[in-house]
């Protein structure tokens, strides 16, 4: 990617891991960060995901309350396919959700437990230095 810009969305229930996200987020994009939304659930990630803001990341919790993230993956990607990259997030370490999560169109399965600034940086091809 590159744009000057990122435009991103945290899909998650779990608010402490959301905004632990959302800070690495910040530190590592600095003034290239553009917009940093969150939705609690699948069906509020959707409804940002059609609405004015073009995300070109979405950081997605597999498991959430009303749609998980694998159903909500599947609808946003059929409409917003290839230009808006979904990334899913979970403490869950079973293939299954893996397997799930990238059948929908995740491009990437990351452990919540692994998360480091390096993993967010390659994610988004940017150096902290």
């Amino acid at each position: 990617m590159t744009l000057l810009n990122y435009n991103v969305l945290i899909a998650d229930d779990n608010r402490t891991f959301a905004n632990t996200l959302a800070m690495l987020i910040k530190n590592i994009l600095g003034n290239k960060l553009g917009k940093l939304d969150f939705a609690l659930n699948g069906k509020e990630a959707i409804d940002m995901a059609f609405g004015e803001t073009h995300y070109d990341i979405i950081f997605m919790d597999v498991h959430m309350p009303e749609m998980d993230g694998i159903e909500a993956t599947q609808i946003i990607n059929r409409i917003h396919y290839r230009s808006t990259r979904i990334v899913a997030v979970s403490f869950e370490k079973d293939m299954n959700s893996v397997t799930r999560m990238i059948s929908a169109g995740a491009v990437n399965y990351l452990h919540k437990e692994n998360i480091t600034m390096e993993t967010i940086e390659r994610l988004f091809g940017v150096n902290v230095l």
